[in-house]
């Protein structure tokens, strides 16, 4: 067994002085515990990291890496931010929905959902709603385009549509705010 977990005593010291209380040194039990436990886990990363499923060809259910998981995060930010920045500067009125978003990475939405939130904390909706109220408050601060404009720039159908989405959002209307930044 010893050999085994060899190549990864090192990382298992490393973990074992940073979890355990300063002054407690590990005994020999708790070191290969610990080298065990991430000589299990390299067996199965390798495979993943050579471009394999731990899975048998065919099975319903793919297994996803972490990286892949960050990849659809980021794809998604991407795209969030791009579309936010069409929107402001005008050069589309079509707010997207998360199932529009899903469908730009070929996924299911409630999977967007699930990914984005397990990987930093919110839904995808609360993300576009974000970025959405930003550029709103962007626009509101630095252009002097009427708060109609800016929702129908912003891809809203009514200004009261907007008016009652950024006052959910911020806890004011559009209106207030320019009165609180300007005085």
């Amino acid at each position: 067994m010893k050999n085994a977990i060899e190549p990864v005593g090192d990382l298992a010291e490393t973990l074992l002085t940073k979890l355990l209380p300063p002054g407690h040194f590990p005994s020999q039990q708790e070191r290969f515990f610990v080298a065990g436990l991430l000589a299990v886990a390299e067996t199965f990363l390798k495979p993943q990291q050579a471009g394999q499923t731990l899975s048998p060809p065919g099975e319903a259910l793919p297994v996803y890496d972490m990286d892949r998981r960050s990849q659809i995060v980021g794809t998604f930010m991407q795209n969030l931010e791009k579309h936010v920045a069409e929107l402001g500067a005008g050069q589309t009125d079509l707010q997207l929905r998360v199932s529009d978003f899903a469908a730009m990475q070929n996924l299911h939405e409630n999977y967007l959902n699930a990914v984005i939130k397990a990987k930093i904390g919110k839904t995808a909706k609360a993300c576009i709603s974000e970025k959405i109220v930003g550029e709103a408050s962007r626009l509101l601060l630095r252009t002097t385009l009427s708060n109609k404009e800016i929702s129908y720039r912003l891809g809203f159908v009514e200004c009261s549509h907007f008016n009652a989405y950024f006052k959910k959002y911020t806890g004011v209307t559009p209106q207030r705010f320019r009165q609180i930044h300007y005085g």
